[in-house]
């Protein structure tokens, strides 16, 4: 009975040595958006520094550290086993809509995500492109050039003037540097011309034709003095 024990617990030993270990996963963060349009933290470790082990052992001896890598739409999170997580930036700008050149001004948001713990200070620039036929591009201007970020990022906000622009399509393109780690990001713009509206045509030719028969009849009353 003894020799059958001692042969079952030699079957698992050996078993168990054969057999590796499998990574204990990070948790990541879920979509809440759709398969096109995911969320913009889909796919970040939840817990980024946060403790991940190998299946098996000792679960109150920490093996690796949950790092997030890649940018939106595609992070990545991983159980690094060897040293800690690389900290970095990314740039998470908003939306400029159709502008009307004569309306002047347009804004939008720009965040700047730290990712796996990174804080320190971050220089922001902007710039406009797309002009055709020597036009002039818009002129951009950042409410904060320069961030110090923490664990939570920054915030900035960008000014686009469109002022005697002509209509078209332009790139908003904006270029963050900080700590040694580089991002950028393009924001498409399209800029209109307002038109003339029909109401206002049929006024001033209204005004053109009572003007011309006040005239007339001025002409025709001052020959009849004459006569």
């Amino acid at each position: 009975m003894i020799g059958e024990m001692n042969k079952y617990i030699f079957a698992l030993l050996a078993l168990g040595a054969v057999t590796p270990p499998a990574t204990a996963q990070c948790a990541v963060v879920p979509n809440t958006g759709t398969a096109i349009n995911p969320s913009f933290n889909a796919g970040r470790c939840e817990k980024e520094g946060g403790y991940c082990f190998l299946g098996g052992k000792d679960q109150s001896v920490p093996e690796g550290k949950c790092a997030t890598t890649g940018k939106p739409p595609n992070w990545g999170c991983q159980c690094l086993m060897q040293g800690n997580p690389t900290p970095y930036f990314v740039l998470n700008p908003g939306v400029l809509s159709t502008i009307n050149a004569p309306r002047g001004t347009q804004t939008a948001g720009v965040g700047v995500v730290s990712v796996n713990g990174f804080s320190g200070t971050i220089n922001i620039a902007c710039s406009v492109s797309g002009a055709a036929g020597g036009n002039a591009n818009p002129s951009c201007a950042l409410s904060q050039a320069s961030i110090t970020t923490n664990s939570s990022g920054g915030f900035t906000t960008l000014s686009v003037t469109t002022s005697g622009i002509a209509a078209g399509n332009y790139t908003v393109n904006i270029s963050a540097a900080g700590g040694g780690i580089t991002d950028s990001a393009s924001l498409p713009m399209t800029v209109t011309v307002p038109k003339v509206s029909g109401g206002g045509v049929v006024s001033w030719s209204c005004f053109a034709v009572m003007l011309a028969a006040w005239i007339l009849s001025r002409m025709a009353s001052n020959r009849q003095k004459v006569i």
